[in-house]
């Protein structure tokens, strides 16, 4: 293969890419907390994320029930995402530890 194939092929194949996913796990609903949300992608584009071309945010909200979030926490692992930003509250940060210990 000649070398512009290779760099035309590897091109091809970084457009089929997934895109990296990060979890968004909340106490409360993101549409009661824009702000905060916004700050969040913000500092995604910061980082050189940018929701819809190289990163996805997979959202979970509890809906204001403690006990929904270890199950939220759980799903978001399962799927699996590079990242979990907790939010909402000491609880909402325990239930993503406590589900796993390998993602940040």
């Amino acid at each position: 293969m000649r070398p512009r194939n290779f760099i035309i092929l590897l091109g091809g194949m970084a457009a089929a890419w997934p895109l990296v996913v990060h979890g968004y796990l909340s106490f409360t609903s993101p549409d009661e907390r824009p702000t905060l949300v916004a700050a969040f992608r913000q500092g995604l584009e910061q980082a050189g994320y940018v929701v819809g071309r190289s990163v996805a945010i997979e959202y979970r909200s509890a809906g204001g029930s403690y006990e929904r979030l270890p199950l939220l926490a759980a799903e978001l692992v399962n799927m699996p995402v590079a990242v979990i930003a907790a939010t909402g509250g000491e609880a909402s940060g325990r239930a993503a530890k406590a589900a796993t210990s390998q993602i940040l």
